[in-house]
This record gives structure tokens, sequence and C-alpha cells, in this order.
């Protein structure tokens, strides 16, 4: 288990809990499944910044951009899996 901040959030009615922590390469932050580690997303440095350097921010942030790119169902079939 890594070091992190915890968050939750729902998709499809169904409640997931995710990790944002420090990326070991190249990303400053990336979003894990908590029981998983599953990678879901990287978030980059651009996106921090622009919430002020609240990494648990940016990654509800990212977390919503994947939403409106691939859709609910398709997030919820992945978070299944993890």
């Amino acid at each position: 288990m890594v070091a992190g901040k915890k968050f939750q959030v729902t998709v499809q009615g169904e409640k997931h809990w995710l990790i944002v922590h420090r990326g070991l390469s190249s990303p400053a932050y990336v979003v894990t499944h908590y029981k998983s580690s599953k990678l879901l997303a990287e978030i980059d440095n651009a996106t921090v910044s622009a919430c002020l350097g609240n990494s648990l921010d940016a990654a509800k942030l990212t977390f919503k951009k994947l939403v409106e790119k691939h859709g609910e169902s398709r997030l919820r079939s992945v978070l299944a899996g993890a």
C-alpha cells in the first residue's frame, strides 16, 4: 500500500475508493484503485498547478475528465474489474 490521499467516487450508483499519490516516474501524481492498486489515471503537473497544488482536487478533476471522455459505463466496467 502506498501513502496518499483516499477519496470516494460514485459511478452508476456504485461507490469506489481511489487513492491519489506521487507517481514513480514522470507524472506528478497518479490515481489508483484503493484495494487493487490498479492505475486509473496520471495527473500532469499542469492540472496540479491549476488546482493550486491540491493533489486531491486534481485527482477529482482528472476523474471527472475521464468520465466525460469515456462515459460512466466504461469506467464502471474498469472499476469492477479492478
